[in-house]
């Protein structure tokens, strides 16, 4: 029988199952920021709130970017994160996302090695074409191997390497799909 896969948008509703994941993946970790990493059971629920906050938009505070947060599940077990940052204009992508791309994804520690980071990348990249993306920028380090690996994988194409940050554009084709190599 053939695991379920999905990737789900953050709700309100999510168990603290979620909140386990948060808390295996490093606060910071080859350029992944995850700010839930140290988040207490008792403060879970005013993260999920900021999540959809940030998915919609609304009340940002300085310095914040509209985000849409999934969670990677396998069987209903969460294996991973993403993120699609959204633009409101190109001074937020020259001033924020060109460190960052408009995609950011990890896997946690426990479920690594198992292709988990090419299915949520692809998956998050299905996302961003449903949201009209034309084409998206992905930024890793150039010690990320791993990343830089599957961003290739799923059709990312090397622009340039700025202060040890390989920059990927990903096009979405006629058939509104990324180039994916099998």
């Amino acid at each position: 029988m053939e695991e379920t896969i999905s990737l789900d948008e953050a709700t309100r509703s999510d168990g603290h199952d979620i909140l386990e994941m948060l808390r295996e993946i490093p606060a910071l970790e080859t350029g992944f920021e995850n700010d839930a990493h140290a988040l207490e059971p008792e403060k879970f629920e005013e993260y999920l709130k900021c999540r959809m906050r940030l998915s919609k938009g609304i009340n940002l505070n300085l310095g914040e970017v509209p985000m849409t947060t999934f969670w990677l599940r396998i069987g209903g077990y969460p294996v991973g994160m993403g993120r699609i940052f959204r633009l409101q204009n190109f001074k937020v992508l020259n001033e924020v996302l060109n460190d960052v791309g408009f995609i950011s994804y990890c896997v946690r520690p426990s479920e690594r090695n198992k292709k988990y980071g090419n299915l949520i990348l692809r998956k998050t990249l299905e996302k961003a074409r449903e949201m009209k993306y034309g084409k998206v920028l992905l930024v890793c380090q150039e010690k990320n191997l791993a990343s830089r690996k599957c961003i290739e994988n799923n059709g990312g194409v090397f622009e340039k390497t700025h202060d040890a940050q390989c920059h990927y554009w990903i096009t979405f084709g006629d058939t509104g799909t990324a180039a994916v190599r099998q």
